[in-house]
């Protein structure tokens, strides 16, 4: 493993990604990306463990030089997303009501999401009853 493959893999800690094969890294990562793409926070954090996957991917198939040239990208948009993870932070940490009252807002909307999927799945003669 190169330096620049041991950052990736360090930076994709938050992912839980264990030691294995390129093909099981790529597995792990995609898995992942799946079960938290609708996660409310995480869907940045998703798309980019989907794009470290690729990286696996490519290292599986033999195509060094593509995964070599994928890393720092990946890398920047973690760093970009850390950085605003940060920003976000420190405005809620300065108006927390403001923050507490968009909180709010968001879980309404995922109750409703929620309801809306939920009658999605009834037949529409039950609904119209």
């Amino acid at each position: 493993m190169n330096s620049t493959l041991t950052d990736l893999v360090a930076a994709l800690s938050f992912t839980g990604l264990p030691e294995g094969s390129d093909a099981e890294r790529e597995e792990y990562l995609r898995d992942w990306a799946r079960r938290h793409y609708d996660t409310r926070g995480m869907r940045e954090r998703a798309g980019v463990a989907g794009l470290a996957a690729n990286v696996f991917k490519y290292r599986r198939l033999g195509h060094l030089d593509l995964a070599a040239q994928s890393i720092p990208g990946v890398l920047r948009r973690l760093e970009a997303i850390a950085r605003a993870e940060a920003e976000l932070a420190a405005w809620r940490a300065e108006e927390p009501e403001i923050a507490a009252m968009i909180d709010e807002w968001l879980a309404q909307a995922e109750r409703v999401d929620t309801a809306v999927a939920a009658l999605a799945q009834v037949p529409l003669e039950t609904v119209l009853e």
